[in-house]
């Protein structure tokens, strides 16, 4: 939802997004121009992820690979920048989450997760995890991010879960673990290919993997 609080609906096939008022009304069509159109407009990008910043711009993470960030005008268009910023390894983002310092945690199919740490500023910058072992093989796709109450951040992967402590005000310090299925063992995660992550109000966090069900785990376990 934007600042006015409609909704803004992202369609992969037709590449559109669409912008609905509160009364679930279809108010129009956003363009890549950045204006509202009446007419079926594409916006250009297969949108796989949209959020807006404390700060008010609206993030837009696409398919085949685009970082975008629109920021509102005094006419109330948008001005749509295409985010090549320093540090970005990996534009597909299927997921975009906000920390409580402000920054944005990108969740890349193919470049693990990746941290814009000024995402308001005119020049933003990322730092990447590439190197990072956890993030080798399968666990660089990486589709979901949970940022937990208790200041983790928790990476749904092709390669299982990437956990890490990202209470660090230097993102570049944040270290990451992976944890596997192991099928010696009976508390191990059901399966390596996880499509998203949960955390419900009593700190519990639910792990949906592809072909092998739903674990539970306690957050301080993580």
């Amino acid at each position: 939802t934007d600042d006015t609080g409609h909704l803004w609906l992202a369609t992969k096939e037709d590449k559109c997004i669409r912008v609905y008022a509160g009364s679930n009304t279809l108010t129009g069509y956003l363009g890549g121009d950045g204006r509202l159109h009446r007419e079926k407009t594409p916006f250009g990008e297969s949108a796989y992820a949209i959020m807006r910043t404390s700060h008010g711009d609206v993030w837009v993470g696409c398919k085949p690979g685009a970082l975008l960030r629109l920021r509102k005008r005094a006419d109330g268009a948008y001005h749509v920048e295409r985010m090549n910023m320093k540090g970005l390894t990996n534009d597909v983002v299927y997921h975009l989450v906000e920390d409580n310092k402000g920054r944005l945690w990108a969740a890349t199919f193919g470049g693990g997760v990746q941290c814009i740490v000024n995402p308001h500023d005119d020049k933003p910058r990322c730092v990447n995890y590439v190197k990072d072992k956890a993030f080798a093989g399968e666990a660089a796709y990486v589709r979901r991010v949970l940022i937990t109450r208790g200041g983790q951040i928790v990476c749904a992967t092709r390669g299982g879960l990437v956990v890490g402590d990202i209470g660090h005000a230097d993102a570049s310090r944040v270290s990451f673990r992976r944890i596997v299925r192991d099928g010696k063992r009976y508390g191990s995660l059901c399966g390596n290919d996880v499509m998203d992550v949960v955390e419900d109000g009593r700190g519990n966090v639910f792990i949906a993997t592809e072909n092998d069900g739903v674990d539970m785990i306690a957050g301080k376990n993580l």
